[in-house]
């Protein structure tokens, strides 16, 4: 009776531990053009492939990826067409596009990290399509008549959506200082050129995210690089 226990017990601690050494990723692309889709990991400057899947006859692919930790992966078609997941170890993530654009358009359950990654990839994708528009919308305004008028009031919105945006990553970074997905937060951008958080007392925001991330994930990569920062 004794090693009847003792040997479920063993059995259900190496299920266990086989469940929480690894994530899996569930995916199905809506008409998809391509027969193949890929996932990286994303370490810090650098994208590493891990796997590639085929996509079935419906649309559904499949990933499981040896994890010992919370981390940055990409899934995608290519390095300009993907969406990023912050995954752990024994998550069961279901991934779904939509759109012909991957990243557009798509929706992830299943992991809490890859679901507040895409809460700030959506918004960022939001900003960035207003500030497009603003930008058509000067362009032709400066060939016609009454620019100057035009011009300024073209230029308060452009600031005050880019202020939105900062305001919402901040708002973010506070609500979640014990999640890895605040540093996608810091280290946003609004184009080559420019962060999301912009200012100067925005330092004080990686600081609070570094501070939190150093007690809950001391030994991450990302955590140390953004110290380092």
């Amino acid at each position: 009776m004794k090693k009847s226990l003792v040997l479920l017990i063993l059995i259900i601690f190496t299920i266990s531990c086989k469940k929480n050494d690894s994530f899996l990723v569930n995916g199905h692309i809506k008409n998809s053009k391509q027969n193949y889709i890929y996932i990286s990991r994303v370490d810090i400057n650098t994208i590493t492939l891990l796997d590639s899947s085929k996509i079935n006859n419906k649309g559904n692919f499949r990933f499981r990826i040896k994890s010992r930790e919370p981390d940055f992966y990409q899934v995608g078609s290519n390095s300009k067409d993907f969406v990023t997941l912050l995954a752990s170890p024994g998550e069961k993530i279901a991934l779904s596009f939509l759109g012909d654009n991957l990243y557009n358009d798509y929706s992830v359950s299943g992991s809490k990290g890859s679901e507040q990654v895409r809460v700030l990839d959506y918004k960022l994708i939001k900003t960035k399509n207003s500030l497009d528009s603003l930008t058509t919308l000067y362009d032709k305004a400066s060939k016609e008549s009454g620019f100057d008028t035009k011009k300024n009031l073209i230029e308060q919105e452009y600031l005050k959506i880019i202020k939105e945006q900062r305001k919402f990553n901040i708002v973010f970074i506070i609500q979640n200082t014990g999640s890895l997905a605040t540093i996608k937060a810091i280290y946003q951008k609004i184009n080559d050129n420019m962060y999301v958080l912009y200012d100067s007392h925005d330092l004080q925001y990686m600081k609070i995210a570094s501070d939190s991330l150093k007690r809950y994930y001391p030994e991450s990569k990302h955590t140390k690089a953004l110290i380092n920062d």
